[in-house]
């Protein structure tokens, strides 16, 4: 479902040029959970936006169920995002002036989910959220923002999810809570790539790697 060939990305500044990702080669399957760890500055963020379309890399080649998404126009590649990957972000990034049910409903203004409404009700019960449907998310707890978030990444029914650092701000219980539901969706066929610095990933994932230096060990 994603497959990543010699990826190379560099940031320029005013030291020069700083390579971050150097020839780094990685394949996530169907149904299958990988784990990235290493330090904090050590790449992890900018392969998880390579990964997904975000970031554009400077060598190397990133193929999403079998397509590259750089080759494509930006309105054509916005598109794909939407209809093939979701992503969980650590801080959440919700509408803050929408509730629940609006922020979860989101993506499908980028792409078209038939049975939309429906959908983001069955997910906001999954993640028991039904009773805060219509909160903003100022009053909503950091685990049940987080758990929106989740199910805002679900609404289009991705085969790929992109996982940055979600348990970065949970407590323990919430924390193995998103862990769950991250394996539920790989279970159930996905491929789910979690960027984390979180020891317990190793228990849900099916491989956990380190990245270290731009390379993965």
């Amino acid at each position: 479902m994603l497959e990543i060939r010699d990826l190379k990305k560099s940031y320029h500044g005013p030291r020069g040029t700083l390579p971050v990702l150097e020839g780094l080669s990685l394949a996530v399957g169907s149904g299958e959970l990988v784990a990235i760890q290493g330090p904090s500055g050590c790449g992890k963020s900018t392969l998880l936006l390579s990964a997904g379309g975000l970031l554009a890399p400077d060598g190397g080649e990133v193929l999403v169920d079998g397509q590259n998404p750089y080759t494509l126009s930006p309105d054509r590649r916005a598109r794909f995002r939407a209809a093939t990957i979701g992503f969980v972000f650590q801080q959440f990034h919700l509408v803050p002036y929408l509730g629940v049910l609006d922020n979860v409903l989101a993506p499908s203004l980028a792409a078209s989910v038939p049975d939309a409404r429906r959908r983001a009700d069955e997910l906001i019960a999954h993640f028991n959220l039904s009773n805060r449907a219509l909160h903003v998310p100022a009053d909503l707890s950091i685990g049940e923002r987080q758990r929106t978030g989740l199910a805002r990444a679900l609404l289009n029914r991705p085969k790929l999810l992109l996982a940055d650092e979600p348990t970065g701000n949970l407590d323990d219980d919430n924390a193995a809570s998103v862990f769950r539901y991250l394996a539920e969706f790989a279970q159930a066929g996905g491929a789910v790539l979690v960027v984390t610095h979180d020891v317990r990933a190793a228990e849900s994932a099916h491989r956990t790697l380190r990245l270290k230096d731009g390379k993965l060990l």
